[in-house]
């Protein structure tokens, strides 16, 4: 039994370093999209002042965010679109989705969610969006976190799809 423990264990922490292969700060400072057509890299702050930064490099180098803390990205299987989970706080985590056809622009994925969740992001006390990963054209979210209202506490939890097209983003 101790053994069949300990294998786990090891199995699970290797899948949780795997699976942070794909953020900044992390094992590299380059990322790039699935056939490698673009590539993503990252720059520690400068000094205490800065923060850290995240560009694409393909076709030229340009900054698509600042960030404090950590960011994870989510490749589309196409490279059309990319995620970006920036988690910014230690209550609060962001998506955004961007374009690699339309000039890497960045849309927020909170403006997208159906109404109950946007709600109750915007009520909670620890609010978090995270991108998950692709299937096609849809991206996996995990919405989560929880309301204080006087001395109860509810938590609430949505594992989402986004369809992502040119025209337009449907959560459900």
């Amino acid at each position: 039994m101790a053994r069949l423990v300990a294998t786990l264990l090891f199995v699970g922490q290797a899948a949780f370093v795997y699976a942070r292969d794909n953020c900044f700060p992390g094992t590299t400072a380059t990322l790039s999209s699935p056939t490698k057509r673009y590539s993503l890299t990252w720059e520690a702050p400068k000094n205490d002042d800065d923060t850290h930064h995240l560009f694409i490099t393909q076709p030229t180098k340009r900054e698509l965010l600042a960030f404090e803390r950590e960011v994870c990205i989510h490749w589309a299987p196409s490279e059309r679109f990319f995620a970006v989970s920036d988690y910014v706080g230690s209550n609060v985590a962001e998506v955004y989705l961007y374009d690699a056809e339309h000039g890497f622009s960045a849309r927020n994925l909170t403006d997208y969610l159906p109404t109950v969740q946007k709600t109750k992001l915007g009520k909670s006390s620890h609010g978090y969006v995270e991108a998950t990963g692709w299937e096609k054209n849809e991206l996996r979210i995990h919405v989560w976190g929880d309301l204080l209202a006087l001395d109860a506490r509810e938590d609430f939890e949505f594992r989402m799809v986004c369809k992502v097209t040119s025209a337009s983003i449907q959560c459900h």
